[in-house]
C-alpha cells in the first residue's frame, strides 16, 4: 500500500487534463488548507475539513464560484480520507481496489504513523524500499489465529470471505459487496460469501407472515 503524498497532486491533475488555473487553484487550496490545519495529510478528519469551509468566507473575500473550487480541491485530495476508505495498489488485475476503513484501525493507523513516519510504503520490509509480502503478512495472521485460540488451519484470504460474509448476513446488498471486493460479476460475489445456519434459521417463512395477517383479519 502506497500513501498519496502531496507530490501526487499536480501529476494526477496533468493526467486528468486539468487546465492550468484549476491545477493551480487546486494546488493553493490544498496547501493552504494544510496550513491551516497545522497537520499532515494523514491526521485530516471531516471535522477539520468543515471549519476551513467556515473560515474561508469569514476571513478570505471569495465569490461563490471560488469556494466552490476550493470545496472540489479539497474533495478531489481529501476524498479517500473524507469517506474513511483506503486503496491499495495490486497488479493483478492492475487495478485500484477499495475497502472500508474502520475509525478505530484508522486511529491505530496514524498513531503507527506518528511514530514510524514511513516514507514510501505504510508497511515497509526489512530494506524500506519494498512493501510486507504476503507471506509477512500470512506469519502474522497465524500468530493472530494462535493467541485467538483458533485451531483450524486458515489462510489469510479467509478474511476476505468472512468480511463479505459478515455484510451480507448484516443486510447489506449484494451489488455493494461486489464492489467492495472489486467483482466484476456477482456470481462471484456470491461463490465469496457463506450464510452462517444461525441466520438461515431466522428467516421466517412468507407463508407464516401472510396466515398471521389473514388471522387477525378473521379475528378482528
Amino acid at each position: 500500500m502506497t500513501l498519496q503524498t502531496f507530490k501526487d497532486l499536480n501529476p494526477e491533475l496533468i493526467s486528468r487534463k486539468s487546465g492550468f488555473k484549476t491545477t493551480n487553484a487546486y494546488i493553493y487550496f490544498n496547501r493552504d488548507f494544510l496550513s491551516f490545519t497545522g497537520k499532515s495529510p494523514y491526521e485530516i478528519t471531516e471535522s477539520y475539513i468543515k471549519n476551513y469551509l467556515v473560515y474561508l468566507p469569514e476571513n478570505k473575500q471569495f465569490a461563490t464560484s471560488t469556494l466552490s473550487q476550493a470545496i472540489n480541491a479539497l474533495k478531489f485530495y481529501c476524498g479517500s480520507m473524507f469517506k474513511k476508505r483506503f486503496n491499495y495498489e495490486v497488479k493483478r488485475p492492475r487495478k485500484d481496489r477499495y475497502t472500508l476503513l474502520s475509525e478505530a484501525i484508522l486511529k491505530n493507523l496514524r498513531e503507527y504513523w506518528e511514530k514510524n513516519k514511513p516514507v514510501k510504503w505504510l508497511f515497509p520490509g526489512p530494506d524500506k524500499e519494498r512493501h510486507n509480502n504476503i507471506r509477512t503478512a500470512q506469519r502474522i495472521f497465524e500468530m493472530a489465529c494462535q493467541k485467538a485460540g483458533i485451531k483450524k488451519q486458515v489462510k489469510i484470504h479467509s478474511l476476505r470471505h468472512s468480511f463479505a460474509t459478515h455484510l451480507l448476513e448484516n443486510g447489506v446488498d449484494l451489488r455493494y459487496i461486489q464492489e467492495l471486493l472489486g467483482h466484476k460479476s456477482s456470481k462471484t460475489t456470491e461463490i465469496n460469501t457463506d450464510v452462517s445456519n444461525a441466520s438461515l434459521s431466522k428467516i421466517k417463512n412468507p407463508l407464516e407472515r401472510n396466515f398471521f395477517v389473514y388471522h387477525n383479519r378473521i379475528k378482528g
